[in-house]
């Protein structure tokens, strides 16, 4: 509220107030209603204060923009920069090795006639014979990765007639091997990284690696020599041809034995270097050359019994090989050498 205008009391008797006309006050103290100027900002959701409303674009404003965009490259991932880098350059590559022109023919139409009678059954099981380098190069660098945790059933496995009625399940989702069974899509493969998580419940935990058949594999368990509160334990590798044993060779495990342990091993397979960890620690390293490819596969021997929670066969499974293994149009296993 506000205090009424002033009255010119010469000329009021001159004027009739009329409250139809004009609205006027006779003396100084009668107030009348003011409408106030309202300046109203609205605040942030946080309580930080006041929006600021955003003056007119100019240099200034772009070049802090700029620099906002130059900081966060600065402190991005590495992984984030070689992938907004490498990826663009890639997809180029890739579209213009699929949808390049096709190379001329110069030995006329009998060539091409020849091709066209020719079996297609001879290619339709080996893809890459046409494919250029480039896409050799994709599908060769593709990434594999292979988990089995046993909760979808066992029809990623295989075996001999009737080998799934002597595998068992146990409690929380462990299975128990029987006899060998070998993991269906690692069969093609030759270099990888097998890691499993096992338990022994009487006497050994088996597996086998680079296995072309149910009858030639590589072979290493872990068993029990002495049981007890304190139990001891070795490490034992076998060559296995044609289904007979070759060798046979024991190691001293490197670390105490506890009952009732779970077992994280890892293998890594690559050409003709075996390394063998248990606990993330290195039990056995050896060479050989038998075997040039092959999968993985568990068993346990009559009277044995072992528990396994989770099988994974990774191999070259880092950023390019997952995104060359997206891009790569045929199946990756099996790809033969140059």
């Amino acid at each position: 509220m506000m205090p009424a205008r002033p009255v010119d009391s010469a000329g009021k008797s001159s004027r009739t107030c009329s409250g139809s006309v004009l609205s006027c006050w006779a003396a100084l103290d009668d107030l009348r209603p003011a409408q106030p100027f309202l300046r109203l900002e609205l605040d942030h959701a946080d309580g930080s204060g006041p929006r600021r409303h955003p003056g007119p674009k100019t240099f200034r404003n772009k070049f802090s923009k700029l620099r906002r965009n130059r900081r966060f490259w600065l402190h991005a991932p590495s992984d984030l920069k070689w992938i907004a880098v490498a990826l663009p350059l890639l997809l180029v590559v890739v579209v213009y090795s699929f949808y390049g022109k096709k190379p001329n023919n110069p030995a006329g139409d009998s060539a091409m006639a020849s091709t066209a009678t020719a079996p297609a059954a001879s290619n339709s099981g080996q893809p890459w014979i046409k494919a250029n380098a480039i896409q050799r190069f994709i599908m060769r660098r593709a990434g594999v990765r292979l988990f089995d945790d046993f909760r979808g059933g066992l029809g990623a496995w295989q075996g001999k007639e009737g080998w799934s009625k002597t595998w068992r399940y146990g409690d929380a989702t462990f299975v128990q091997p029987g006899e060998l069974a070998l993991l269906s899509s690692s069969l093609g493969l030759s270099d990888y990284t097998l890691t499993f998580l096992g338990q022994i419940e009487r006497r050994s935990l088996n597996w086998v690696f680079r296995a072309k058949d149910l009858g030639n594999y590589y072979s290493m368990r872990i068993a029990v020599t002495r049981a007890g509160p304190l139990p001891e334990a070795v490490l034992v590798r076998t060559v296995v041809l044609n289904g007979r044993e070759r060798e046979v060779k024991t190691l001293p495990i490197p670390f105490p034995v506890q009952a009732d342990t779970l077992y994280l091993v890892r293998m890594e397979v690559h050409g003709r270097d075996f390394t063998t960890y248990i606990q993330n620690q290195i039990v056995d390293h050896f060479t050989d050359s038998r075997l040039n490819s092959g999968g993985v596969g568990f068993y346990s021997p009559r009277g044995d019994r072992a528990l396994l929670r989770w099988v994974e066969v990774s191999h070259q499974y880092d950023y390019l090989g997952r995104l060359c293994a997206l891009l790569s149009p045929y199946g990756v296993q099996g790809l033969p050498a140059d």
